[in-house]
């Protein structure tokens, strides 16, 4: 997981690790009343994937949705420093944000955090 550059060891950190440890973060703190993941990276059977579908799974749905006590929704697709919203994600995304959600694409459990104490403080416009 590590390359080196110059001597310098660089180190790379996967989506998983990125949202593991956001979600960590984020069920420790009082002012986020609810946060969950959407499962849709999962690699299954074409009957389960089927299955799910009909159930309503869509693809390209953010990571994390996180709901809080001001009752604003933080929304947040995680990718990695060179990752790349797909075209579902693209869509979902738009969708999301023309219903008046936040949603951002968070590459680091940092600017994740940094994102939802922004809407821990949101006003309603």
């Amino acid at each position: 997981m590590a390359d080196q550059r110059k001597g310098v060891k660089v180190i790379k950190i996967d989506e998983f690790t990125i949202q593991s440890t956001f979600i960590n973060w984020a069920r420790k703190q009082d002012f986020i009343l609810l946060c969950f993941a959407v499962p849709n990276g999962f690699k299954s059977s074409s009957r389960h994937a089927m299955m799910m579908k009909r159930e309503g799974l869509l693809p390209g749905v953010p990571d994390v949705f996180c709901l809080l006590k001001n009752g604003k929704w933080a929304i947040i697709e995680f990718k990695t420093e060179t990752g790349v919203v797909g075209p579902h994600q693209a869509v979902v995304i738009k969708k999301l944000q023309e219903g008046k959600q936040a949603v951002r694409v968070c590459r680091s459990t940092r600017e994740a955090v940094l994102f939802v104490n922004e809407m821990k403080g949101a006003k309603d416009e």
